[in-house]
């Protein structure tokens, strides 16, 4: 393993237990729903960034040939669809908020 890939590796280890951190950490006060629409738009963000980081390690190993084009694809569909199921519960949780419009620009 070279060092660009032992990175990307570290960069997704970091970036998917940064979100599992922050998703098991709901907010305990909540003032009108302002905190849980900030702790679910940042879940939001750290789920981008690790479905992000996700897709730059399956890119790494296409590119290198450890993994076919089909596999390459695959990862990149599982990545994305894992952000657009966070997607949807982030929606659903500020819809349920009165607040679904704050989440539109992510």
């Amino acid at each position: 393993m070279n060092t660009a890939t032992s990175r990307l590796r570290t960069e997704l280890a970091a970036a998917d237990a940064a979100f599992k951190r922050h998703v098991g950490v709901p907010p305990t006060a909540d003032d009108h729903g302002e905190a849980t629409e900030s702790w679910a738009l940042r879940a939001l963000d750290l789920s981008r960034e690790a479905a992000d980081a996700l897709a730059a390690c399956a890119e790494d190993s296409y590119e290198r040939g450890v993994i076919a084009a089909d596999a390459f694809a695959a990862k990149l569909v599982e990545a994305e669809a894992w952000h657009q199921q966070n997607a949807r519960t982030v929606r659903w949780c500020l819809t349920g908020l009165g607040r679904a419009g704050a989440e539109s620009s992510r």
